[in-house]
């Protein structure tokens, strides 16, 4: 709670009348918890965010095309580690050079010749002279079904030759091997299979290892040239063949798999080494990839060999990065905790700033790690843009330089980057902090430009920077001034409606005079249309006098009694007869109908989407104030003993500014009205009671308004209202002139 004290500008704190309640102790314990979480993941989540070897980077290490400043030596001898390219690239070769393990079955192929040599012995038994024909061909007939009778007769007919072929067929596909489907087989691209015989281990092409399709293939190829085009013989010996096809060849995965993973470990990790003091890059020289791989690969040794010698060496490095990660953080944490504690207590824009701050370092990790792309292109300006239009150009100004720091620090200690950033950024701040109209975003897009464009060129043309890298840089730049305004427009409703941000832009739409709410209150409860406009021009020039939101004071006061429409006739600015509907109802009946509008007001406001902060003046234009009138009746009608809660507010009291200007006005328009003879002097005596009155009564105690304030409130009340109420000269009536 906040009290006013005389002599004094400023609003004071102090401790609740009855002592600290539990229940608001745990609340602030969790919110400060909640805070200190917010801002510990999104320090730690920036500080390692990139690789562990980065941390142990030296501070002037530089970029790829950069000129080195110096002679940079080895300090001890460690291994040239590979990117994670260059493994892929070495995995993709291991990995395309595997080949699947086939085991060669013993068992089937026994049993195949096993079969063969039963064929061989039926025909035989069949062929030979103690048997007719017809007789030896129902005897294969009943052991092979499949074969036809011409096929049987022409191999009785012919059955030593069928069986030599037949042997050789038989023999030259078990020795290559057959499986079921070669193109189910897996790691095709190296075009081998490795098959495992029990007595040795060979490497063959795919296409020298039968399928049954190719088996089928091979035996009607291999029958045409043995037969010497004989086609009895052929389809003979062909039919036989078929007979005995069957895969003797198994795919094993298990073994396949140890061996793709013993490959995949086999592959070396580093590809050269660096002894100590041999010299790395000499001054002056351009680094290249291979320097930077040098450089990486000491950093990550470094930090290896921390771990091994002693705790500081291990922690140093990581420690002083997160400090420098959470110097910029915190400075501007700290700027809100001292010059916007609202803002600062409010979790969830601690969230959104840490959305901010996450966002803009994700964008600037993901650019930096393509070589094609400028650092330059990195949107910074709009965590700067959104800052200032969702909260005021000071705080959006803290956000740039906090937000430049902190990208210095992460693109490599570079005092140009954030330099630009920072530059960038502030244009940026003072280009959006009037902007109320969506179209106004073209003139940061022409400003962001220009800024971005110049600055850019002046630094990289001081760095004596290559003539295409200056240009292909202000390109970048140029375009990422256009860019950052766009995609502020297209994100800004995702924070306001998220995070129940209310701006200006928002605001201008709701202060329509056409929009359907207001042309329903000003057909259906005229009287309080009046009423609210007035209040609203009343609010706007108070709010101006003290610095306040104008904006959302006019609005506000345009919302604040919309809930008066569902029952108009019982509020006196809309009774346009004598009779007063109160004068039939019991005190307390009238008490509950003028309570009813806040509650009604607000589940309008809810039911057409009004933001948050257009709800409040709804629920704190009264505050808990009391209904005097019915209040005073109800102690004639009943006595002492009426209780005065039955004639409060719901409240709750004003809690900024603005909603304290409109409780204000709507006492003072409304008495006002009452003047009988509204002269200057009788409109500020009555602006003056009517002040001391919510003064005294406490219910602008939580509103931050100090006293200076409150004397330019009234200043402006009374200028205002004496403009309204300025007397008109009365005109003479046309005396009609009657003729001679």
């Amino acid at each position: 709670m906040k009290k006013l004290r005389k002599g004094n500008n400023k609003p004071i704190k102090s401790s609740e009348l009855n002592g600290d309640n539990d229940i608001e102790n745990v609340r602030f314990d969790k919110a400060l918890f909640l805070r200190i979480l917010i801002g510990a993941s999104l320090i730690l989540g920036i500080t390692f965010l990139y690789p562990i070897e980065e941390v142990y980077m030296p501070l002037d290490v530089p970029s790829v095309d950069e000129i080195s400043a110096r002679d940079i030596r080895a300090p001890f001898e460690f291994p040239v580690f590979k990117s994670k390219n260059e493994l892929d690239q070495d995995r993709q070769i291991v990995l395309a050079n595997l080949r699947p393990v086939l085991n060669f079955d013993t068992l089937v192929t026994q049993k195949i010749i096993s079969r063969v040599g039963d064929f061989f012995s039926l025909l035989d038994s069949a062929s030979s002279n103690n048997i007719d024909i017809p007789q030896g061909l129902t005897l294969i007939k009943n052991r092979y079904p499949m074969l036809s009778d011409s096929v049987i007769l022409q191999m009785l007919n012919s059955a030593a030759a069928v069986k030599k072929d037949v042997r050789q067929i038989i023999d030259s596909l078990l020795n290559r091997g057959m499986v079921d489907n070669i193109n189910t087989l897996p790691l095709q691209s190296s075009g081998l299979i490795t098959i495992f015989k029990p007595d040795k281990i060979r490497t063959v092409a795919r296409d020298r290892v039968f399928d049954l399709s190719l088996a089928r293939v091979y035996i009607v190829n291999k029958a045409s040239e043995l037969a010497k085009n004989k086609e009895h013989l052929i389809e003979a010996v062909s039919r036989a063949a078929m007979l005995f096809i069957e895969p003797n060849l198994v795919f094993d995965k298990a073994e396949t798999e140890q061996i793709k993973e013993a490959e995949l470990a086999a592959i070396p990790v580093t590809k050269g080494i660096v002894f100590k003091d041999e010299l790395i890059i000499k001054t002056n020289e351009r680094i290249t990839q291979a320097h930077r791989d040098k450089l990486e690969s000491l950093a990550k040794f470094k930090s290896s060999r921390a771990g091994r010698q002693n705790l500081l060496n291990l922690l140093l490095p990581p420690l002083g990065r997160l400090f420098f990660v959470s110097f910029p953080i915190l400075f501007f944490v700290f700027f809100l905790f001292f010059f916007r504690r609202q803002v600062y207590l409010s979790s969830a824009n601690l969230l959104l700033f840490a959305i901010l701050f996450g966002s803009q370092v994700i964008l600037l990790n993901a650019i930096i790690s393509i070589n094609t792309l400028s650092i330059y292109l990195v949107p910074l300006t709009i965590a700067s843009m959104l800052t200032t239009i969702l909260f005021d150009e000071e705080v959006g100004l803290m956000m740039t330089i906090s937000l430049g720091l902190l990208i210095g620090v992460l693109s490599g200690y570079r005092l140009d980057i954030g330099f630009v950033t920072i530059i960038a950024g502030t244009i940026s701040t003072f280009s959006v902090r009037r902007v109320r109209h969506r179209h106004e975003f073209y003139r940061p897009i022409i400003y962001l430009c220009i800024t971005y464009a110049g600055s850019v060129y002046i630094l990289e043309s001081l760095k004596l920077t290559a003539s295409s890298d200056v240009i292909r840089h202000v390109g970048f730049a140029a375009l990422n001034g256009f860019v950052s305004p766009i995609l502020t427009i297209g994100i800004l409703p995702l924070f306001e409606s998220g995070f129940g941000i209310t701006t200006d832009v928002t605001l201008l739409e709701l202060s329509d005079l056409n929009r359907p709410l207001l042309k329903r209150m000003a057909i259906e409860a005229p009287g309080t249309y009046q009423h609210s406009i007035m209040i609203g021009t009343l609010a706007e020039d108070a709010a101006e006098a003290i610095g306040a939101n104008s904006l959302l004071a006019r609005v506000g006061s345009y919302y604040h009694d919309i809930g008066k429409m569902l029952k108009p006739e019982y509020f006196v600015e809309n009774q346009t007869g004598a009779v007063n509907k109160h004068e039939k109802l019991a005190p307390t009946m009238s008490a509950m109908i003028l309570e009813a509008h806040i509650k009604e007001g607000v589940d309008l406001a809810k039911e057409h989407n009004l933001p948050k902060s257009i709800i409040n003046f709804i629920t704190g234009h009264h505050g808990t104030g009391t209904m005097s009138f019915f209040y005073e009746k109800a102690r004639r009608e009943q006595g002492e003993e009426v209780d005065i809660r039955d004639f409060q507010y719901p409240g709750p009291n004003p809690r900024s500014r603005e909603v304290a200007i409109v409780m204000l006005a709507d006492s003072v328009e409304a008495a006002s009205r009452t003047l009988d003879d509204p002269k200057p002097a009788r409109i500020r005596n009555l602006v003056h009671r009517l002040f001391m009155d919510k003064l005294e009564s406490g219910l602008l105690e939580s509103s931050e308004l100090t006293l200076r304030d409150i004397n330019k409130i009234e200043d402006s009340f009374v200028r205002v209202l004496t403009a309204f109420h300025h007397r008109r000269i009365k005109y003479p009536e046309k005396i009609n002139e009657v003729p001679a």
